[in-house]
């Protein structure tokens, strides 16, 4: 009786043990390296947004630049890649930099293969840092001149997450796809993008695309109304 109340206390000291010093690491593909990319923004003003006098109604905004994305390589308690995130944000070299909280993000997101209520459910397997340099032009309706073209130097942080779909009947099939989240310090959430990888997980992808819908609020200087334009986002990347 002795000896097995001592092989019961070893077994769970050592499955304590191995609890305590699991690691999770970012994975480092499919997305590492440089990729040329290109991208257009379409917004129009909002239908319940009556603009002043003066403020666009709509505009189109192009910009074609590098993205360089760079894993994280540190290893984070936990087993699963919502845990290692979550340990990644909360590292202190990440938490100086006051990063909003991805987790609720991560799971209030409606699955459009599912009835009304049903989320899918995202699992992050890619996390680090993403920098940009770009040049960037915006048309405007009424515009008079030649557009402005301006640099946009960017350094941010991104998670890839795989999302599972709950009924890939509804979506040719599909079972798993692939979105994007990227912040920065100050920001107040992550914003959310859906990728489509050319390839899969386990190598580098030489090339992805994109596409998102958003809402771009607008600020007037010595009013305090804030108004809102509907703005639709796609693009692609290449090695």
């Amino acid at each position: 009786m002795k000896i097995t109340k001592l092989l019961t206390t070893l077994i769970l000291a050592c499955t304590f043990s191995a609890n305590v010093f699991a690691a999770i690491k970012s994975a480092i593909n499919p997305l590492s390296s440089s990729y040329n990319y290109s991208f257009t923004q379409s917004c129009t003003a909002d239908g319940t947004t009556i603009f002043p006098a003066g403020f666009s109604q709509s505009f189109t905004t192009h910009q074609v630049g590098t993205y360089t994305f760079t894993p994280d390589t540190g290893s984070y308690n936990g087993t699963t890649g919502l845990q290692g995130v979550t340990a990644w944000l909360a590292s202190p070299s990440i938490k100086a930099l006051l990063l909003p909280a991805l987790t609720t993000q991560l799971t209030s997101n409606p699955d459009p293969t599912a009835a009304l209520g049903v989320n899918l459910t995202e699992t992050p397997i890619e996390w680090g840092v993403m920098t940009q340099n770009a040049t960037n032009g915006t048309l405007q309706t009424a515009y008079s001149g030649v557009p402005s073209l301006f640099n946009v130097p960017y350094k941010g942080y991104f998670v890839l997450t795989s999302v599972k779909f709950a009924t890939p009947a509804n979506n040719n099939n599909v079972a798993t796809g692939y979105a994007f989240y990227l912040s920065s310090p100050g920001a107040t959430s992550w914003g959310r993008i859906n990728l489509y990888l050319n390839g899969t997980t386990t190598v580098r992808t030489p090339s992805f695309s994109f596409i998102q819908s958003q809402q771009n609020p607008v600020s007037i200087p010595n009013t305090p109304t804030i108004y809102y334009y509907d703005c639709l986002v796609s693009g692609s990347g290449t090695q």
